[in-house]
């Protein structure tokens, strides 16, 4: 193969991850599929389709192992490699007699082998496999088919994925183990020191003369001429006003005049002898006043 395992296995999970079970088709998605890796080699493009084609097609049963696996042992892994690890599953289901326990065990090794060694862990189990794998298995097939092309070869291949196993873990051991640098003993070494000169007395710096001062102007102490000149103003303003009060005080105002007219004098007199004429219409037939004094009674 031109590709790597991990380019095409990477491949294949990128597509799977744009399968929509919903909207497409398996024949449509594999003929959009190889339009999108045309440019790859013959070999890679048909490794590629026979993954993706065969997860979509055995999702029921890879979706079981998947499942489980993230609600017990996976929960640390992102969702994002679930396809990886279902391609991973479908190997060790339907390709591992014809790729070989050595070209399985590369396409392994060129992935995470954190991820491969705890899933593989996890599937290979025994008791997994002989107890609720196989059970929910056989609810999609038939038990015997089940037991005879799926269960019975993997647990077949379990020694061969022990020793698979065993080697992940080996090096994830010496990949966790730090290298320890040989430390280089300090040699002590004497300082090159140099006597320092004497410094020489710094030469005195001259007294600054100091500038001649401004005179304060004459100006400073001066009565602004605006202010004289509003004095003023203010002083004519307060004679005029005085003297307009002492003529309003001295003055009578023609309105009030309290002497009357000859005409109007004239003209109250006639009122005054009409209304006393008024008053005498009984004076011709009085009796007089009559008497203060009591007349004694003999």
């Amino acid at each position: 193969m031109a590709q790597g395992y991990a380019t095409l296995i990477k491949e294949a999970t990128l597509l799977l991850d744009k399968f929509n079970a919903d909207k497409q088709c398996v024949e449509e998605f594999t003929e959009d599929a190889s339009k999108a890796i045309e440019n790859l080699d013959a070999l890679d493009k048909k490794f590629i389709l026979d993954i993706v084609s065969g997860c979509i097609e055995q999702k029921n049963l890879l979706d079981v192992v998947i499942n489980v696996f993230y609600a017990q042992s996976g929960k640390c892994l992102l969702k994002a490699d679930r396809n990886q690890l279902a391609i991973i599953c479908y190997f060790s289901m339907f390709l591992i007699d014809d790729l070989g326990l050595e070209c399985f065990s590369k396409i392994v090794n060129s992935l995470d082998i954190r991820k491969m060694h705890k899933f593989l862990s996890f599937f290979f189990n025994i008791t997994n496999l002989s107890t609720w794998i196989q059970g929910e298995w056989s609810q999609i097939y038939d038990a015997a088919y089940v037991e005879r092309n799926w269960i019975a070869p993997l647990l077949r291949w379990r020694p061969e994925i022990d020793i698979l196993m065993a080697q992940l873990a080996s090096r994830m051991s010496r990949g966790s183990q730090f290298k320890k640098s040989t430390k280089m003993n300090t040699e002590p070494h004497e300082f090159s020191l140099t006597k320092p000169k004497a410094r020489p007395l710094p030469a005195p710096e001259p007294i600054p003369l100091q500038e001649k001062h401004q005179l304060v102007p004459t100006s400073t102490y001066r009565v602004p001429k605006e202010k004289q000149v509003m004095e003023e103003v203010k002083q004519r303003n307060r004679q005029k006003a005085e003297q307009v009060l002492y003529e309003a005080n001295t003055q009578q105002f023609k309105c009030a005049n309290p002497q009357k007219s000859e005409r109007t004098k004239s003209v109250m007199s006639q009122i005054v002898r009409s209304h006393d004429a008024q008053l005498k219409f009984d004076s011709l037939h009085t009796s007089g006043t009559p008497a203060t004094h009591k007349v004694a009674l003999t």
